[in-house]
């Protein structure tokens, strides 16, 4: 084989794993680092302690009450009942805390109120994206 055929050859090669890179990346099948940035976010938001209707119990923090924590409950509850999610609601109910162990207090209303798992409720209904907006409402809130 003749040199320029060798390097026609490997540049074609090179712009076709270019080429192949990027479609594989467009539908998700690899992803970058971006997406797993994105991934790492939205698994922290799945796995916030704050969303256990236990974790305030024994701690000091400033309460919402129970009058208000329950209306923030049947508030976020509407948010994710039935078809379509408001996500609007969801984050300005959030951003109504006054600290992440609020979201505990909030989620214990929830399940009283609708006997279900609050955090479960919304991360379902919300896109990843939807989820990194609500997980920079909540790193936002005080701890306590």
């Amino acid at each position: 084989m003749k040199k320029e055929n060798i390097i026609i050859a490997a540049i074609a090669g090179i712009v076709v794993l270019i080429f192949l890179d990027k479609i594989l990346k467009a539908v998700g099948l690899v992803k970058t680092a971006e997406d797993k940035a994105e991934d790492k976010a939205v698994a922290n938001v799945q796995t916030l302690k704050q969303f256990n209707p236990l974790y305030t119990e024994g701690k000091p923090f400033t309460p919402l009450g129970d009058n208000l924590a329950k209306q923030y409950a049947i508030t976020l509850r509407k948010a994710v009942r039935g078809m379509g999610t408001d996500e609007n609601a969801i984050f300005t109910t959030f951003a109504k805390f006054y600290s992440k162990a609020n979201i505990s207090e909030v989620a214990k209303q929830y399940y009283i109120y609708c006997g279900k798992d609050m955090q479960t409720d919304i991360l379902n209904d919300l896109s990843d994206s939807e989820t990194l907006k609500l997980n920079a409402i909540i790193n936002k809130l005080p701890d306590r």
